[in-house]
């Protein structure tokens, strides 16, 4: 259940997103689909083992097949790890260099062993320390650029 504190937050957000030129939209919280829903049968509504069962039956004919199908969530995984290949030099470079930030907070030879691409890994907490890593580095080139004078990092 809502709260009025809840419901003010949710009013400020809309506001403040009009006043950016966003148009908040909030499907599932449509009157007509949720009367849709009620409306349903309940041995249309789930299906054991397939969660969003009615939004995967809505999706036939509009998303392929395996990616309608499958059963568990996905993740970003792949297209992350498929960039960290592509653009090996630039996070070598990146993370390699002499000043970085990163190596304050995580061991070198933690990360060589847990990240992407070390054997037998896959997603998980060394994908994640390393993406992590890779956004201190690039943060902190674009505030060097916007700051040339440096940023205190002592």
């Amino acid at each position: 259940m809502a709260s009025p504190a809840s419901a003010r937050a949710a009013s400020l957000e809309v506001a403040r997103a009009n006043r950016a030129g966003i148009d908040m939209r909030r499907p599932f919280r449509d009157r007509r689909l949720a009367e849709f829903f009620l409306a349903l049968p309940a041995h249309q509504l789930y299906r054991p083992g397939w969660p969003k069962w009615v939004l995967r039956q809505a999706m036939r004919g509009v998303l392929p097949e395996p990616v309608r199908r499958r059963r568990r969530p996905t993740t970003l995984y792949p297209l992350f790890l498929r960039g960290i290949e592509r653009e090996h030099e630039a996070v070598r470079a990146l993370l390699g260099r002499r000043d970085a930030l990163w190596p304050r907070y995580v061991r070198r030879e933690w990360l060589d062993r847990a990240g992407p691409g070390a054997a037998g890994t896959g997603d998980g907490i060394g994908s994640v320390v390393l993406w992590r890593c890779l956004c201190l580095e690039a943060w902190r080139s674009r505030v060097s650029l916007a700051f040339p004078g440096g940023v205190s990092h002592e």
